[in-house]
């Protein structure tokens, strides 16, 4: 799955673009295979600092993620055999 991010947010105050960032990671969970991206192109005029910003959040996140869920499915394992 891509193409989750309009373009359009990078035009949006930071807030609202690591809100969305957030929301498309979380509803993605984790699961093989997803890409985050645009829906389409970056517009001509879309200030360069919002770009790398976001790239960097979801680079973050990600790797924050992808760390919580393996602890809790450990967490869940030994829970599991008591």
């Amino acid at each position: 799955m891509q193409g989750n991010l309009d373009p359009v947010l990078l035009f949006a105050d930071w807030k609202e673009l690591k809100s969305r960032a957030e929301d498309i990671l979380r509803r993605a969970a984790g699961r093989p295979g997803h890409i985050f991206n645009l829906g389409h192109g970056i517009l001509p005029e879309t200030p360069v600092e919002n770009v790398k910003a976001l790239c960097d959040f979801v680079r973050e996140h990600s790797a924050e993620f992808k760390t919580s869920k393996l602890e809790h499915k450990a967490e869940a394992k030994t829970e599991s055999r008591r």
